[in-house]
């Protein structure tokens, strides 16, 4: 009898029931997400036919064009040319990177950009090199 009074006070704690409540709320919010979620998955997409058709146009085009060319690339042109390409292509995103900086009101990392990207854009030979990497 003693267990069973113990067992009950134990329901009763202001602990249990805050875990109880919360609980609840938990499975609420499951349940009205997993409503909400089957709701999504079951609407009708107008666009579903014209997406279709660019998807199997881009994986037609990928596998008869895109991958070959870049798996050629890969196979004949050396590493290091590849990384003077990347280098390149890298240069040309940080002019971006330094506007974004700017408009961020970031001025030290605009600083830090403005500096790299001149440095590779001179000495670099239009940033085939990465020398500011190794200026600092």
């Amino acid at each position: 009898m003693k267990s069973m009074d113990m067992l009950s006070k134990m329901r009763t704690t202001p602990l249990s029931k805050k875990l109880r409540f919360t609980s609840r709320i938990t499975c609420h919010a499951l349940a009205c997400f997993l409503t909400l979620f089957s709701l999504a998955a079951n609407a009708d997409d107008p666009w579903e036919s014209a997406n279709t058709r660019v998807y199997q146009f881009n994986k037609f085009l990928d596998g008869w064009l895109l991958r070959p060319i870049a798996v050629g690339y890969n196979n004949i042109v050396p590493g290091v040319m590849r990384q003077g390409v990347g280098n390149f292509f890298s240069n040309i995103d940080d002019v971006s990177v330094l506007a974004n900086d700017l408009l961020q009101l970031k001025f030290l990392d605009a600083a830090t950009d403005s500096g790299r990207l001149v440095i590779n854009s001179s000495v670099g030979f239009a940033g085939v090199i990465d020398v500011a990497s190794s200026v600092g």
